[in-house]
C-alpha cells in the first residue's frame, strides 16, 4: 500500500512538471519542437520539461512572454544559484525593453539544454553557448548549453539578455537582414548584430565581466580594421548610439539585407550622416564613450602615426572607409599655411584644447614651441579616400639679414604703381627698336607686417612691339617671409611663393613660360613717406626705382 501512494504522488507531480508551460508556446514534451532548439532532441523521448521562470512584455505586438524550461531532471538544478541567475536575466530585459522605443516583440522560450555539447553553430561566453533561432515564426527559441563541469553561473543573466535582443531583431527586422551575418565572424551584418545585442546587455544590466574584453579588442583594431568587419567588439560603437537608448532599432532597421561589404557600408551612410560618425569617432578618441548604464566602457585609444612638419612637404593618408583612423600632427618654429584635402571626414584638436575643430589653415610657431595636434578621421563611404595634408612654411623662425629692426613706415599694405619696366626699356633698348604699350601693374601689393613678416602678390602684363613683330608678356606670383630695415636699407628674405611668366607671339599665339623664378633673399635701398615707398633696384648706372602707394596701415 505505502509503495503504491508513493507512485500515485510520483505520478501526479510528472503530470504538473510534463504540462506544457503554456498552450500558446511550443509544447516541450513534443521531440519535434525539441528538435527545433537542437536536432539531436529528436529521438528524445524522455524529456520532461518544467517551467523555471517567466516574464511579460508589452509592445506593439500585444503581450509576449519570455519562459525559461529545462529537463525536470537536469544537472542544471544543481548548480547553486544557476536559475536565480537566468531569471536575473530574463527579469532584467524585460525591464529594459520598454526603453528602446516603439518596438514588435513575439514570445520566447529558452531552453536549457543538459549532458549535450553544443551543437551547430553557437556564440560562446565564457563558460555557456548560446544559439537563437533566425527562422520565421510565431515563437523565438534559444538554445543554451553550459560548458564543463567547472562551469559557472557568472554570466548566465549577461547571456539570456544578449540572446534576447536578438529576438527583438527578429521581430523588427527582415529575415535577409537577420540572414546577413557570418556567425560572429566578424563579416556581413555581424558588426551589428552582435554589438547591438552586446550593448543591450548593460542596457539590462551591469555590464559582465567579459565586455572590458570586447573594448580591448576594438582598442586594438579600430585603427586598421574597418567597423564593418568587426563582431562583438562593435559593441563600443553602440554604447556610443545607443546614449539615447530609441536610436538603436530605427539605425538597425537601415541596415543592410546582404552581407556585401559594398552593401553594409551604402547602409551606413544612408543611417547616419558624415558628421554623426565623426562624431562617434571623437567621442571615442576622448575617452567619452559610456554604456547603457551610464558607466564609461573604459577605453583606451590607442595612438596612430606621428606626421612632422619641419619643412614645406605634403602628407599622404589612405582613408579606409569606416577605419577610425588617428594620428599626431606636428609643426615646428615657423608660420605654416595648412590645406587638407579633401575638408571632410576629419578633425583635428590642438593639445591644449577641449573641442575639435578643422585642422587650423594657419598656424603659427614663430615662439620657438612646436605647435602639436590630435587628428581624428572616419571616412563615412564605398571606397577609399585619398587624403592629403600640405604644410607651407610660410616664415621661418630665423632673423632677416640677421636682424629685427623695422621702419614703422614701411608697415601696412602697399600697391605697386611703377615697377621701372620703362626704365629698363629707355636704359637697355636701342630706341625705335621696341615699345612698351598698355602696361599694368594692377593687383601687385605689398604686406609688410609689424612681427616682421610680409607677403606679397604680383600681376603684370603689357604688350611688347618692335621690327620682329609684337608680344604679350604676363607675370604673376606670391611670395611670403621675413622682412627686416634700417639705415635706409631694407632686407627681404622670402620662404614660400612662387613666381613665373608667360610671352605669347601675337601673330601666331604661340606662348613660351619661363622657368619660375628662383627667390632669393635680397637688400635694397628705399624712401618711405606717408603715402608713398621707392625701393631702388642696382640694375644700371642709376638704379631702377619702383614706385609703391599705401593702401592701408599706420601714415
Amino acid at each position: 500500500m505505502q509503495n503504491a501512494a508513493i507512485r500515485i504522488v510520483l505520478f501526479l507531480l510528472l503530470l504538473v512538471f510534463c504540462a506544457p508551460a503554456n498552450a500558446a508556446m511550443g509544447n516541450c514534451r513534443s521531440s519535434a519542437y525539441l528538435a527545433r532548439f537542437d536536432a539531436r532532441l529528436a529521438s528524445s523521448t524522455d524529456f520532461l520539461c518544467v517551467e523555471a521562470g517567466r516574464a511579460s512584455v508589452n509592445s506593439s505586438s500585444g503581450t509576449s512572454h519570455i519562459r525559461l524550461v529545462h529537463h525536470v531532471a537536469a544537472d542544471w538544478s544543481a548548480l547553486p544559484g544557476v536559475i536565480r541567475a537566468f531569471n536575473n536575466g530574463i527579469q532584467s530585459s524585460a525591464r529594459a525593453l520598454p526603453s528602446l522605443g516603439n518596438f514588435r516583440f513575439t514570445d520566447v522560450t529558452i531552453l536549457l539544454i543538459d549532458d549535450l555539447p553544443p551543437g551547430g553553430s553557437t556564440e560562446r561566453f565564457g563558460q555557456i553557448a548560446a544559439r537563437t533561432s533566425f527562422l520565421p515564426g510565431d515563437e523565438c527559441l534559444i538554445s543554451i548549453w553550459l560548458l564543463g563541469e567547472a562551469a559557472r553561473p557568472d554570466t548566465a543573466a549577461s547571456v539570456v539578455a544578449h540572446e534576447i535582443f536578438h529576438c527583438v531583431q527578429r521581430a523588427n527586422l527582415s529575415q535577409a537582414q537577420m540572414l546577413s551575418g557570418a556567425g560572429g565572424s566578424g563579416a556581413g551584418g555581424d558588426w551589428w548584430l552582435e554589438g547591438s545585442a552586446e550593448w543591450f546587455i548593460t542596457a539590462a544590466m551591469t555590464a559582465p565581466w567579459y565586455s572590458s574584453d570586447r573594448v580591448r579588442i576594438f582598442d586594438e583594431q579600430s585603427r586598421v580594421r574597418p567597423l564593418n568587419r568587426m563582431a562583438y567588439e562593435a559593441y563600443v560603437f553602440f554604447s556610443w548610439l545607443g546614449r539615447s537608448r530609441t536610436r538603436v532599432l530605427p539605425f538597425l532597421s537601415r541596415m543592410a539585407s546582404s552581407s556585401n561589404v559594398s552593401a553594409q557600408r551604402t547602409a551606413m551612410m544612408a543611417a547616419l550622416g558624415e558628421d554623426q560618425w565623426l562624431q562617434f569617432a571623437k567621442d571615442y578618441m576622448d575617452q567619452r564613450i559610456r554604456d547603457g548604464q551610464g558607466a564609461s566602457i573604459g577605453s583606451t585609444p590607442q595612438r596612430g602615426n606621428s606626421m612632422l612638419w619641419n619643412a614645406t612637404r605634403t602628407q599622404r593618408i589612405n582613408l579606409v572607409p569606416f577605419v577610425l583612423s588617428r594620428g599626431d600632427l606636428f609643426f615646428e618654429c615657423g608660420s605654416w599655411n595648412v590645406s587638407p584635402r579633401p575638408a571632410r571626414f576629419h578633425a583635428a584638436k590642438a593639445r591644449d584644447a577641449t573641442v575639435w575643430a578643422a585642422i587650423p589653415s594657419s598656424i603659427d610657431a614663430r615662439d620657438g614651441r612646436r605647435r602639436e595636434f590630435r587628428f581624428v578621421a572616419m571616412a563615412s563611404a564605398n571606397a577609399d579616400t585619398p587624403m592629403q595634408i600640405t604644410g607651407t612654411l610660410a616664415h621661418r623662425c630665423t632673423e632677416c639679414a640677421g636682424t629685427r629692426s623695422i621702419d614703422r613706415c614701411l608697415i601696412g599694405t602697399w600697391r605697386m604703381t611703377a615697377d621701372g619696366a620703362g626704365q629698363v626699356m629707355r636704359q637697355f633698348v636701342p630706341a625705335g627698336k621696341a615699345r612698351l604699350a598698355n602696361y599694368s601693374a594692377d593687383g601687385s601689393t605689398m604686406t609688410m607686417n609689424e612681427d616682421g613678416t610680409f607677403i606679397s602678390g604680383a600681376r603684370t602684363n603689357a604688350r611688347i612691339s618692335g621690327d620682329g613683330g609684337s608680344a604679350v608678356t604676363q607675370f604673376s606670383g606670391q611670395s611670403s617671409g621675413r622682412w627686416s630695415a634700417s639705415g635706409g636699407r631694407v632686407n627681404m628674405c622670402p620662404d614660400a611663393g612662387h613666381h613665373e611668366g608667360t610671352l605669347t607671339d601675337a601673330r601666331t599665339g604661340k606662348t613660351v613660360s619661363t622657368t619660375p623664378v628662383t627667390m632669393v633673399n635680397t637688400t635694397r635701398t628705399y624712401t618711405c613717406t606717408a603715402d608713398t615707398m621707392r625701393i631702388t633696384m642696382p640694375i644700371g648706372r642709376s638704379g631702377i626705382q619702383i614706385v609703391y602707394k599705401k593702401v592701408s596701415g599706420p601714415r
